[in-house]
């Protein structure tokens, strides 16, 4: 494979971002199983 630096850095960060998103998709999911004192929040810190 012959990509660029930035080819690189970019399929990285779309696969951080939707690492992201299926972590707050599932939390959200199995919110009714765990109470919401027991979520981490980084976003209210």
């Amino acid at each position: 494979m012959n990509m660029q630096f930035w080819e690189v850095s970019a399929l990285l960060r779309n696969l951080r971002y939707y690492l992201v998103n299926a972590r707050r998709f599932f939390t959200g999911w199995s919110v009714t199983e765990i109470p919401p004192t027991e979520l981490p929040r980084p976003e209210d810190r």
